[in-house]
């Protein structure tokens, strides 16, 4: 067994730090997203992303609407955030959850899960479910970025249809609520 030199657990000390700042960067940027898209907050939503940015995706469940979609370039970003609900006017959260994000020198991806809460007259539901596959680069400035974005939506609800699709899958599960359980709905 080969003795390691100070030097050399320094380096290893070094490497793993850099690697948990940059994948702690990344979960900043990810998150970035989220609050600025939902606050209205259009400089902070647009310095999520490179200049050659690209998202794209679609339906991938049962209970999603619309179709395949593309947005290229930071002036379709623009649109897309125009296009786009924000506080005051609506009130939701897109809240990330479980990201995978792997590293590899300045480039990195990332999987997430994606659950969008909406406000409604008669209290918050959750309006759409989906996986965000992302590519991050580290850009010259030293800031991680968004490079690529594919979107894949599970489900696209309205709080009508979130309760019809809780009732059907109600419906299918024939098993009895074990001794001491009391659901959530």
């Amino acid at each position: 067994m080969s003795e390691r030199t100070p030097e050399s657990r320094l380096d290893q000390v070094e490497r793993r730090l850099a690697l948990l700042e940059a994948e702690r960067a990344i979960l900043a940027r990810l998150y970035q997203y989220s609050y600025a898209l939902d606050s209205g907050d259009k400089a902070k939503f647009m310095d999520c992303f490179t200049p050659d940015h690209v998202r794209w995706g679609g339906p991938g469940g049962r209970w999603t609407v619309g179709q395949n979609y593309r947005y290229e370039g930071l002036e379709a970003m623009e649109y897309y955030f125009d296009g786009h609900t924000h506080a005051p006017d609506l009130i939701h959260m897109h809240l990330l959850a479980e990201p995978l994000i792997r590293i590899d020198a300045d480039r990195a991806t990332s999987e997430s899960y994606l659950i969008r809460v909406d406000e409604n007259e008669d209290g918050p539901y959750v309006e759409a479910m989906a996986k965000y596959e992302d590519v991050l680069v580290r850009c010259d400035d030293g800031e991680w970025r968004i490079k690529e974005r594919h979107v894949t939506v599970y489900g696209w609800l309205d709080r009508k249809s979130s309760a019809q699709a809780l009732a059907e899958v109600r419906a299918r599960n024939v098993r009895k609520v074990p001794p001491g359980t009391t659901p959530a709905m």
